[in-house]
């Protein structure tokens, strides 16, 4: 008997699903919380039996008598962290959490670096940034409009061969990005939206059909971009010292010191490769003229960088 058929013996809800190189089991006895999350879910490679789950993620609730007075669910998984319990409402922001988290603490195959990337020709731009700086709705603007989204909340930076491996899971919008997003993408593709959540309103927003269906593909990463928005600022780059950048990208990354050397050695031939740049924009129309023109300048610098390299 395999572990979903012995979990669904006991009344869960269970599948294994595939975003880019990794597998994960979900699960849950909870029907309203298993339909979004089978809903977020739905064009992901799902139960195939030729891949193993890397990592398992449970969202239940809490107790038997909680059911009655102000519901509440808790999460669980294979490397547990400080989870509270949550409103019974926000079961898919606890899967999200908790899939962040295994992958955060859990996986060192790669050079992990919080950040958004997406692709354009086989090569891809990484835009790394704190919560907050707008880094994913801008990657979901560049994904709505051509550019092949490669993730959102992590880029996978593999340490032999420096390539960008995607992970796109649905985009995490907060608060007025949703609205932003709402003009740019089908409505089918969101989720409802989850008041109440740690960081305010949160809506999940499926990326384009081709960003799943080409998530074994890599790309080349070309550039980095620090990405900051801010309300009423003159659209603005400026080019970043590779020590600059070489501290605030370890500064994002969650396993860099776990790696060592093969850590250190990614990511200074990421940054040997990649010009980086910072921008500060005030919407998402000028951010997108700024990464057209980040774009172009890192290709022109190219050859050079080849033939110094």
């Amino acid at each position: 008997m395999t572990a979903g058929e012995a979990l669904r013996q006991r009344g869960w809800r269970a599948m294994t699903v595939r975003v880019g190189p990794i597998d994960y089991r979900l699960a849950t006895p909870v029907e309203t919380v298993w339909r979004e999350l089978s809903a977020l879910y739905r064009d992901y490679p799902r139960d195939d039996p030729q891949h193993c789950p890397e990592f398992e993620v449970s969202v239940r609730l809490t107790s038997w008598w909680r059911r009655f007075a102000r519901p509440q669910i808790e999460l669980r998984a294979d490397i547990m962290g400080p989870f509270a319990p949550l409103p019974a409402s926000l079961g898919q922001v606890a899967f999200e959490m908790g899939m962040n988290y295994q992958l955060a603490m859990g996986l060192n195959r790669y050079l992990l670096l919080h950040a958004s990337a997406v692709e354009r020709e086989g090569e891809c731009v990484l835009f790394s940034a704190e919560s907050g700086s707008g880094k994913s709705t801008l990657a979901a603007g560049l994904a709505y409009a051509g550019w092949r989204l490669l993730g959102d909340e992590f880029a996978l930076i593999e340490p032999r061969t420096g390539l960008a491996r995607p992970f796109p899971r649905p985009i995490s919008l907060k608060n007025r990005s949703i609205d932003v997003m709402m003009e740019r993408a089908p409505a089918e593709r969101f989720s409802r939206r989850y008041t109440g959540a740690p960081k305010g309103t949160l809506g999940y927003l499926l990326p384009p059909s081709d960003a799943i269906s080409r998530m074994s593909e890599p790309a080349r990463p070309r550039c980095v971009v620090f990405p900051k928005f801010q309300p009423d600022s003159t659209p603005a780059i400026r080019r970043v010292p590779v020590a600059e950048a070489h501290i605030l990208l370890v500064a994002s990354s969650t396993n860099y010191q776990t790696l060592g050397e093969a850590g250190f050695r990614a990511m200074a031939n990421l940054l040997d490769a990649c010009p980086a740049y910072a921008i500060t924009y005030p919407s998402l129309d000028a951010a997108t003229r700024l990464v057209d023109q980040v774009w172009q300048d890192s290709g022109a610098q190219a050859p050079a960088r080849r033939r110094h390299g």
